[in-house]
């Protein structure tokens, strides 16, 4: 199969080459924007890929104190098997089987495989790869002097978490 790189009146689609960690991190946000270029749900071109099978998506409020504390997702994509326990995604990808504890806030992120962000964790312009455990109170893309000691930050400020990197509290 190929896709149809040119559209109604001969216009050119949608095309990026993402070889750089920086062109990754922008066609992810591509496709949160609320008119994408892209148009993953367009049904005349599928996007045909392999799904592993996880529970739904699953949303819950914080029932842990004496109030319930919703959280909230806004244009974001959120794949099988993540579960958001009264926290916040914005302008976010997250990949399958993903943990968002209580109060965290994840925005304009990529969120890959079985992550988990702990409670009251601020994430954001990050990529955040597969198997990391992000513990509570941490902050990632706020302080990028403080990012670059710890991880790779592009040069467009973008906070790159590499596979099962161990985050000190």
């Amino acid at each position: 199969y190929v896709y149809n790189f040119v559209g109604e009146n001969n216009q050119p689609k949608y095309w990026r080459d993402i070889g750089t960690r920086d062109a990754y991190y922008q066609a992810n946000m591509d496709l949160v924007k609320p008119q994408p270029e892209f148009d993953l749900y367009d049904r005349q071109w599928p996007v045909r890929t392999y799904h592993e099978q996880f529970p739904p998506i699953k949303m819950r409020g914080d029932y842990s104190g004496k109030e319930v504390k919703e959280g909230s997702i806004t244009d974001s994509i959120i794949s099988g098997g993540c579960l958001i326990i009264g926290a916040h995604v914005k302008r976010s990808v997250l990949s399958s089987n993903v943990r968002i504890e209580r109060n965290a806030v994840v925005e304009d992120s990529v969120i890959m495989e079985g992550v988990v962000i702990g409670e009251e964790a601020r994430i954001k312009n990050a990529i955040i790869d597969k198997e990391v455990f992000i513990p509570p109170h941490s902050a990632i893309g706020y302080d990028l002097d403080l990012d670059r000691k710890r991880f790779d930050v592009t040069t467009s400020g973008i906070v790159i978490v590499a596979k099962k990197t161990a985050i000190s509290p």
